[in-house]
């Protein structure tokens, strides 16, 4: 199994920042699937550099930034579906206790 080194997966990390990813969760994850793609292509005797060279070229730079973009959208969504919610069952609770059970 072929295992990147630190200077690689600094370097992939790197190119990364270089795209204008700034959103860290999506960074770590975006940044594990790169290692695990180069990886793979170095178990089929691709070299680091080759590997490398190919994983950049198959993802479009704007496409970082939109895929965060979206990202970010999608929990803000999330958080306010969730407050709003939490808002209706604290403030139904005192009237109605059950109310919050009934929803979950």
């Amino acid at each position: 199994m072929v295992e990147l080194n630190n200077k690689q997966v600094e370097l992939i990390s790197g190119e990364i920042d270089k795209r204008g990813l700034t959103y860290t969760l999506l960074k770590i994850e975006l940044l594990d699937h790169l290692c695990c793609e180069i990886e793979n292509q170095m178990e089929e005797g691709l070299s680091f550099k080759k590997s490398f060279d190919s994983i950049l070229k198959s993802i479009a730079p704007e496409r970082i930034v939109e895929i965060q973009e979206e990202t970010l959208l999608l929990i803000n969504t999330k958080y306010r579906i969730m407050k709003k919610l939490m808002y209706v069952c604290i403030g139904n609770y005192f009237s109605n206790p059950d109310y919050c059970r009934n929803i979950f």
